[in-house]
C-alpha cells in the first residue's frame, strides 16, 4: 500500500479510537496470525505499530482465520459489552475487515466500516469494498457517537 493511504489510514484508526474512548466506549484490538506461517504470538511482526493507540486493557482477540468471529471470543466479548453497532477498521480491507464484516452481519449485528479507516495493498480493491459494504465516513461515525443517549 501506498506511504500516504498508510498513513492517512492510521490517523483515521487512531482518531476513531480517541472518539470511541471520549464516549466510553469499547475498543476490541484484533491480532491475526497463521498456526503454520506465524507470525508468532508476541514477536515484533505480530504487534500493532506503536503508533496505534491501544491500551493494555483494550479487550484483545486472536484469530487465525479471516474472519474475527470465526473460532475466537470475539462475539462473547461484544455481547458482554453491549456493543451494536459495529464500526470496522484496519489494513487489511480485501482479508480480515471485509470477512469479520460478513461474520458480523452472519450473527446479526449491524456492521460498518469506517470508509477512510480501511486500507489494503491495493487502493483499487479498497474502493470495491467501501462502494460493495456498508460503510461511514470518519465525520458521520463522529456525529452518530456525539448523538447517542
Amino acid at each position: 500500500m501506498s506511504e500516504d493511504d498508510k498513513n492517512f489510514g492510521m490517523e483515521v484508526i487512531n482518531g476513531a479510537i480517541h472518539t470511541f474512548r471520549q464516549h466510553n466506549l469499547p475498543i476490541v484490538r484484533v491480532y491475526h496470525t497463521d498456526l503454520k506461517w506465524g507470525p508468532q504470538p508476541g514477536a515484533e511482526p505480530f504487534k500493532f505499530p506503536k503508533s496505534v493507540i491501544i491500551k493494555d486493557d483494550d479487550p484483545k482477540v486472536i484469530k487465525n482465520f479471516p474472519s474475527t468471529f470465526q473460532q475466537t471470543e470475539l462475539d462473547k466479548i461484544l455481547k458482554e459489552k453491549g456493543c451494536s453497532p459495529l464500526y470496522l477498521c484496519g489494513l487489511s480491507a480485501v482479508g480480515c475487515v471485509w470477512a469479520t464484516y460478513f461474520g458480523g452481519m452472519e450473527r446479526d449485528y449491524k456492521v460498518f466500516m469506517i470508509k477512510e479507516g480501511i486500507i489494503s495493498h491495493n487502493s483499487d480493491y479498497t474502493r470495491v469494498i467501501r462502494d460493495i459494504c456498508e460503510t461511514v465516513s470518519f465525520e458521520m461515525m463522529v456525529f452518530v457517537l456525539g448523538n447517542l443517549k
